[in-house]
């Protein structure tokens, strides 16, 4: 219907650091994202190397995971699947 409908509003994890803060060399956004079929868990990729995952229902950041293997300039994670409870 073209109508777009905020589902929640998720807060940034209470275990951040420097390494999720903005700087002038990278601005930090949601890359990819993707539902649990059979839970409340949603997980976020973000443009610095990151994965969230959020209990909507909670409203709370679960996990917070860092990749350290991408090497490259891009380092957003650029999609994510969940295979039953893990995270690919």
């Amino acid at each position: 219907s073209g109508n777009v409908t905020k589902l929640l509003e998720l807060k940034q994890p209470t275990n951040t650091n420097d390494d999720y803060e903005e700087d002038d060399e990278h601005v930090h956004y949601v890359s990819s994202v993707a539902w649990h079929s059979k839970s409340p868990y949603l997980a976020i990729g973000t443009s610095y190397q990151q994965v969230h995952i959020y209990d909507v229902n909670q409203q709370t950041c679960k996990r917070k995971l860092i990749s350290d293997t991408m090497l490259d300039d891009d380092d957003r994670i650029p999609c994510l699947a969940w295979n039953q409870n893990v995270i690919a």
